[in-house]
């Protein structure tokens, strides 16, 4: 079951080409994956891809089957090298798309969803996908006009309406959101999960008879799912209806022994009920499988308090102190990153860098104040240390768009011609309709002599951006394979 997304499907290929050893491989693939053995039909693709590496079947079918097994990073290459062989296949975009959205990298799986919408405009679940991926990535606007254009070419979607619908509450856009709740529920009323989100959004909503029903009609669909008696556990807790609160909570512990929250919020319930023992057992478990939550460890220390256990409650009240400070830390950083921006929007480059390199200190893993502290350097022209800034900020997040974009630049500036290409490459991958990141591309190429995709880059600026005047004048420049002129990054 998918929490905060749709699931997404993969695509399965059949083979179209005449009967050979790969083929036939790649069918008795797809034959014992519908049988559910998985690990065989692994088997199959690969030797299919033994027979045949160019096989796109093969390379898809086992990209897609270990996506589902939870190996995106593995399955990814395998998406690109059956994109080498067949680019304009749109589904093989979506596959890749999907996978990159599976290890977390975010605006590349947009930029390959974006290409497959593009080569089949009129396919419904591709359009709905991009949704998706644009609501995880923060683009509302964008998502919500691209889940629409899919209604319009499948208004009876299900998973359609339940995408539109989740969108709109993180908009908190309530009514619009139970609407499409409701809409979703008339088409496929048997799906648990959209009972399981309307019931929260009516708990939200200060509505808890509707959200009990609601809930009550996800766990009859789904007795087994422990996140619905969690949650159903907690709205009854609200409503001060302590003893079946207790009930669905210990079934969402059975269920999922190895969750820290449920047995924390379980612990909590059974100390409000007088339980400390039992309380103080599932607290400690909580502590080991969640020990940064401070919220578990204050619990368990009054506890262990009530139990007349001190030394132990102070210690547990210590672990909770210096975890706040570690979240407090990390607010005061994102604080700091925020100043900094203001200072570098104004200007005021040392005073931004001294903020940054402030809030990296409390908070060393914010790939956005590496970031940041990149551009503050490389605008004081102190390019070797932007250039390790931007690293840092890249080997945290890798996907990061505006990080190529200044590596290639800071690149550029140093004469690094190779490298900035490199750089600004990913950049226009990563975001397609940059017009800045083509024309610096545009001009590393050109100090490379590669004249002819140099031209490309710099046409390709100019086309997305036809009123800038560096980028037409690029463009003449590299026809003229820079003979009297001069390229402006």
């Amino acid at each position: 079951m998918c929490w905060t997304s749709l699931c997404f499907v993969g695509l399965l290929l059949a083979q179209q080409a005449a009967p050979n050893a790969a083929s036939r491989q790649n069918t008795e693939g797809l034959r014992l994956l519908d049988q559910g053995r998985v690990q065989e039909a692994a088997a199959r693709f690969r030797q299919a891809l033994e027979h045949d590496p160019e096989n796109v079947e093969a390379l898809s079918n086992l990209g897609v089957l270990l996506r589902g097994q939870g190996e995106a990073a593995t399955a990814i290459p395998l998406f690109r090298h059956a994109l080498r062989l067949r680019p304009d296949d749109a589904h093989l975009h979506s596959n890749l798309a999907l996978a990159l959205r599976d290890a977390k990298l975010l605006n590349e799986a947009v930029a390959e969803m974006q290409q497959a919408c593009s080569l089949e405009p009129r396919d419904a679940a591709l359009q709905r996908n991009l949704g998706v991926l644009l609501t995880e990535n923060g683009d509302d606007e964008g998502a919500e006009k691209e889940l629409r254009r899919a209604l319009e070419l499948d208004s009876r979607s299900a998973d359609t309406h339940q995408a539109l619908a989740r969108l709109l509450v993180k908009e908190k856009r309530s009514h619009e959101a139970s609407v499409e709740y409701r809409r979703a529920l008339e088409i496929s009323p048997q799906q648990p999960a959209l009972h399981f989100e309307l019931a929260q959004l009516y708990q939200a909503k200060g509505e808890p008879a509707k959200a009990k029903e609601e809930f009550r009609a996800a766990i009859r669909l789904a007795p087994q799912e422990p996140h619905y008696h969690h949650a159903f556990g907690n709205a009854l807790l609200q409503a001060g209806e302590w003893t079946v609160a207790e009930e669905e909570l210990r079934r969402a512990v059975e269920l999922a022994p190895q969750s820290g929250e449920f047995r924390r919020d379980f612990g909590a319930v059974l100390r409000r009920a007088g339980k400390i023992e039992e309380a103080i057992e599932q607290l400690r478990r909580a502590a080991e499988l969640i020990p940064a939550d401070s919220a578990t460890h204050f619990m368990l220390a009054q506890a262990l308090q009530k139990a007349g256990r001190n030394e132990e409650a102070e210690a547990e009240r210590r672990a909770a102190e210096e975890r706040t400070r570690t979240q407090k830390d990390r607010e005061l950083a994102a604080s700091l990153n925020n100043q900094g921006t203001s200072l570098l929007q104004g200007g005021k480059m040392d005073e931004a860098a001294a903020k940054f390199r402030e809030a990296i200190q409390l908070d060393p893993d914010d790939a956005l104040a590496q970031y940041n502290l990149g551009v503050a350097l490389l605008l004081e022209k102190q390019l070797d240390d932007s250039i390790a800034q931007f690293q840092k900020a890249l080997r945290m997040q890798p996907d990061m768009p505006d990080a190529h974009y200044y590596l290639g630049r800071a690149y550029l500036a140093g004469g690094a011609n190779a490298e900035a290409a490199q750089s600004l490459s990913l950049a226009t991958r990563l975001v397609p309709g940059d017009a800045h990141a083509h024309n610096a591309l545009a001009v590393a190429l050109a100090r490379m002599e590669e004249w002819k995709r140099a031209e490309e880059e710099a046409g390709e600026a100019l086309r997305l951006a036809p009123n800038e005047p560096d980028f037409a004048h690029n463009l003449a420049c590299v026809r003229k394979r820079a003979q009297g002129c001069s390229l402006a990054p």
